[in-house]
């Protein structure tokens, strides 16, 4: 049930299944009732993206050095390492280095947990309700760590939260960003900076480009010395992987690790069958002799 009367569209069709054709469409709106009949209170507050849905109560939770983060006994082995990782993001933020405990909440303190029994609100979804303490509650853990990133950016604006309930889900299954690391290299150091960006702002997808070249025309139309790059340390072909920067194994493992903490999915990309001229490079007889060697030659059986 949503937290406020909320208005849906509901879409039908009817279909005569013997000849797959559509006879009817039709479209209905429909307010769906919410759990609260008046808005009052706060107003919602700004994060990025919106909060979904936001019932304000009155007054605000107040954030001190003597504020704990709690988990519950029976989730201690699966929500321990989010606890410490938040305590750690709490005190950059605001100084306060919280003492992590289980067991029961109190005033002032901030309380996780996976006990959340609505599961409308999907693996990703979260209740986020500031009253005397604060509570993040959630299905599964991705849930629950999306709503650890709404307080900490709350934290940011603030150490005085308004009080209120709000249920949180995201709009899309994927919050993507890509970027190009095969025509300019960045450091490891950098796209671990980035994976925590990301998920401050609760984006779940990071595609790395990680092989591409220049153009031929600015290189004096010659293959061979037109810059090319692929970013990945490589074993079978030892000269294919860029000296002008990239990541060996070991160090690309560990950020997909760390990425799986912070909720982001990497996704590396290796780009052919065009974009491929550091592969014809290391093996010329792959290049495409039609279309340039920028490009295989699909036609080649290996």
């Amino acid at each position: 049930m949503p937290l406020s009367k909320t208005k849906v569209h509901l879409y039908f069709q009817l279909i005569n299944d013997s000849i797959d054709t559509i006879h009817y469409d039709i479209c209905k709106e429909v307010t769906v009732p919410g759990k609260f009949d008046k808005e009052k209170g706060s107003a919602k507050p700004f994060v990025i993206p919106s909060l979904q849905e936001w019932h304000g109560y009155e007054g605000k939770f107040n954030l001190s050095p003597g504020s704990r983060i709690i988990i519950p006994n029976d989730e201690r082995k699966s929500l321990e390492k989010l606890a410490s990782l938040l305590q750690q993001e709490i005190k950059q933020q605001t100084g306060y280095l919280l003492k992590t405990v289980t067991g029961n909440p109190g005033k002032g303190d901030i309380y996780l947990s996976l006990h959340e029994k609505d599961t409308t609100i999907g693996k990703e979804g979260y209740y986020f309700q500031a009253g005397d303490y604060i509570s993040i509650r959630a299905i599964a853990y991705r849930g629950l760590f999306w709503g650890t990133r709404t307080l900490l950016q709350l934290l940011e604006q603030s150490k005085s939260v308004p009080k209120g309930i709000a249920r949180d889900y995201p709009q899309f299954k994927i919050r993507g960003f890509i970027l190009d690391d095969g025509r300019k290299f960045f450091t490891l150091q950098f796209l671990r900076k980035y994976v925590k960006l990301l998920s401050y702002y609760k984006m779940n997808d990071f595609q790395i480009h990680l092989n591409d070249n220049g153009f031929k025309g600015y290189f004096g139309n010659n293959w061979d010395s037109t810059y090319s790059a692929f970013r990945l340390e490589n074993d079978t072909y030892p000269g294919l992987t860029a000296k002008d920067g990239s990541y060996t194994k070991k160090e690309f493992i560990a950020l997909q690790q760390l990425a799986d903490e912070y909720g982001v999915q990497i996704v590396p990309e290796i780009d052919v069958p065009a974009h491929s001229l550091a592969f014809t490079k290391a093996v010329p007889a792959i290049g495409s002799r039609k279309y340039g060697m920028d490009h295989l030659d699909l036609t080649q059986v290996a």
